[in-house]
């Protein structure tokens, strides 16, 4: 309250001044007061960017949303609360489910409770209709006053272990659309010989029909891993220890959960594929199997290693044969080069005395021809020839002596020199 004073409102405000019989007025600035036993108030002005809205109450109960970008004074006369709310983005693959009701104004409705007597009149009770309304992005939505949001709230999982779910752990409004999946550990699964087992699934879902969802039922996810414990429990109920090691590999097929793709297709959704990943037992059945596996495994490693090192052997025994062999060959090749060459050789020097030998043949036949004629030359010249001959070789190789005086016995005797 001031008694007397100055006040300013500079431009761009605004403020409501009360005198002291309680009336009010707006003052906008700039302006430059003169108070008397007044009371100014400046109003808070509240904004609103691109992507938000302001969601404000009047006095008579009356919501209005305001899309931004915008800014409004917070009128103490009219308005209850003025506030400043972010819009709805969604992105793709994201849906959102809107409940819009068709009711009439609120401004309708209080000028029909008014002219009702509120003590010995009962107003008429009005009908809202209700619409559901579902938005896909990407888009930016801003609620009106006559929509809400509808929350789910379904089973989420646990903070502590990703693979166990809690009922209502998981409240939200944005719906994913797209394909996704989750983690899920059926607990206590007996087999035909009452070993109990921990299966490991992970399960890919994917949205097909949300309308269809919104009917039948309120949370997926519980009807997802009850169905997927049903099957895993009809599964491992047939089958002893020993024999579901060996047909773990069908827990991989989407055959053997048949109840989980019925209830899925049911609500709108379908399973796209289911993983296993493994099983858990107790402690000690674990133990004796992780050292049933270690021995097994051990066994193959050491099998293979024999098989690789006499696979080892055989290589180098069959190079080794294969290197002899190839050994022989050429030595067999370098003797019969040798052969070839030794006969070339040989067939060479034959063919040279064969030559040699026609050669001094011809020669010496020439000279013998040459000698004839010569002979013949001289015998028609009337020369002796004999003597010629004697003359040439006047020192003889050999002198035979024939003594014909000397018989005895009618035989001649015959001396050699």
């Amino acid at each position: 309250m001031v008694f007397f004073g100055f006040r300013t409102v500079v431009e761009g405000d605004r403020a409501i001044v009360t005198n002291v019989n309680g009336n009010a007025r707006i003052v906008d600035g700039p302006a430059r007061l003169t108070l008397f036993r007044s009371r100014i108030e400046y109003l808070i002005r509240h904004h609103a960017a691109q992507e938000e809205y302001l969601e404000l109450q009047k006095i008579d109960g009356e919501k209005i949303v305001m899309m931004g970008p915008c800014s409004l004074f917070l009128h103490p006369l009219e308005h209850r609360y003025i506030a400043t709310k972010r819009a709805i983005l969604l992105n793709a693959g994201e849906a959102i489910v809107i409940y819009r009701t068709s009711s009439p104004s609120s401004k309708a409705l209080s000028k029909e409770f008014a002219s009702a007597d509120s003590y010995n009149k009962p107003a008429t009770a009005l009908r809202t209709e209700v619409e559901r309304v579902v938005q896909l992005g990407p888009s930016c939505y801003i609620p009106q006053p006559n929509e809400w949001l509808h929350e789910f709230t379904w089973h989420g999982t646990d903070p502590n272990n990703k693979t166990r779910k809690i009922a209502g752990a998981l409240k939200f409004t944005k719906l994913r659309t797209i394909a996704d999946q989750f983690y899920y550990n059926v607990q206590e699964v007996r087999t035909r010989d009452d070993t109990l087992l921990t299966v490991k699934l992970m399960i890919f879902i994917e949205l097909q029909d949300l309308e269809m969802m919104l009917d039948q039922t309120h949370d997926p996810i519980a009807d997802f891993i009850n169905a997927a414990a049903s099957d895993v429990v009809a599964f491992c109920g047939v089958y002893s220890y020993e024999e579901f090691l060996e047909h773990t590999t069908k827990l991989n097929d989407k055959e053997t959960f048949t109840q989980l793709c019925a209830r899925s297709k049911s609500i709108g959704y379908q399973i796209n594929k289911v993983v296993f990943r493994g099983f858990h037992s107790s402690e000690a059945l674990q133990a004796m199997h992780d050292r049933s596996i270690q021995e097994r495994t051990r066994l193959r490693l050491e099998t293979e290693t024999e098989i690789q090192r006499q696979h080892h052997l055989d290589i180098k025994l069959q190079k080794e044969e294969e290197r002899s062999e190839r050994e022989r060959q050429l030595e067999l090749s370098k003797s019969e080069h040798k052969a070839e060459l030794e006969k070339r050789r040989h067939d060479e020097e034959m063919s040279r005395r064969r030559d040699e030998d026609e050669l001094s043949l011809e020669f010496h036949n020439k000279h013998l021809e040459t000698d004839l004629i010569k002979w013949q030359r001289m015998n028609d010249l009337g020369v002796d020839v004999t003597q010629v001959l004697v003359a040439q070789s006047k020192i003889p190789d050999k002198h035979v002596r024939i003594d014909s005086g000397g018989v005895e016995g009618g035989k001649f005797k015959c001396d050699k020199e």
